[in-house]
């Protein structure tokens, strides 16, 4: 079955600590439709998505990290 991933930046609006970064990113991968999801290592305001968006949008990510008590915003890829 051929996947149809997309990519997306988000911009977190405040450095997020190692430890928090993971636990961010590894929330993140648990939306159905997320295949990966990390912190840049160059930028660790910046969260890099892979995902499906059959099974969720871009929208639905960011609600999702703002629930989450971050503030953020899209970038895009």
């Amino acid at each position: 079955m051929k996947q149809h991933n997309a990519n997306l930046v988000v911009h977190v609006n405040k450095t997020v600590a190692p430890d928090q970064a993971r636990d961010l990113a590894r929330n993140v991968i648990t939306l159905g439709g997320v295949g990966h999801a990390t912190m840049s290592r160059h930028a660790n305001h910046l969260m890099l998505v892979d995902y499906d968006p059959r099974s969720v949008d871009s929208r639905g990510i960011l609600r999702y990290i703002r629930a989450q008590g971050y503030s953020a915003q899209l970038i895009g890829m």
